[in-house]
């Protein structure tokens, strides 16, 4: 008897409750408008429907009895969009999810700034019994530049002067030269190694 009164209450559930499906898009920009429609077994009452959101999330931009309805995306995060109604056999309820995203911003490459530096190369020539002093080629006349020169012992120099003096020595040899051009459009660095044996016949 039990068993009996169960499946009746099922039966009658299905007769008086009709099954629906809200179609649209799962997710939304904010300030985009999208078309949703509701779908049943059985066809719906005439303007008895009534749409409804959980929150400020979504906007309706037409009226809200009615099988299909236009939304726009209002705040960034998650919205329950849902339905009710009648049918001929019961009462129409249904809802769907909807992820609302922040606008896609495009994104504008930079601009490419071509760079004024000439620089190409480095040298270097003697001036004194164990000076040397460094140039590029060729000379920037409105350019900054900082020199570094490094030592074997790991000792470092640093001179800003375009054309910048060194000392070195048997006994402390110079390993590397870098140089750092700075304009107002772009930085540009070149180095220059020596082997130890350079300096013994510089």
């Amino acid at each position: 008897m039990k068993n009996l009164t169960f499946l009746f209450a099922i039966l009658s559930f299905s007769l008086f409750s009709a099954q629906c499906v809200i179609k649209g898009t799962d997710q939304v920009q904010v300030g985009e408008k999208q078309l949703y429609t509701v779908y049943s077994n059985q066809e719906p009452c005439t303007n008895c429907l009534q749409w409804k959101h959980d929150d400020q999330k979504l906007i309706f931009e037409t009226e809200t009895n009615i099988p299909q309805v236009t939304i726009k995306g209002s705040v960034p995060g998650t919205a329950v969009l849902s339905v009710e109604g009648k049918s001929a056999t019961g009462l129409l309820k249904c809802e769907k999810t909807i992820q609302i995203i922040a606008p896609l911003e495009s994104i504008l490459a930079p601009e490419k700034v071509e760079c004024d530096i000439k620089v190409e190369e480095l040298r270097e020539f003697k001036t004194a019994q164990n000076k040397v002093t460094f140039e590029s080629a060729p000379v920037g006349k409105n350019d900054t530049y900082t020199w570094t020169v490094t030592y074997r012992s790991g000792e470092k120099k640093i001179s800003t002067d375009k054309t910048p003096q060194f000392d070195f020595s048997n006994e402390n040899v110079i390993s590397e030269v870098e140089l750092k051009v700075n304009t107002p459009k772009c930085t540009r660095k070149l180095s220059k190694s020596y082997n130890d044996y350079f300096w013994y016949f510089f």
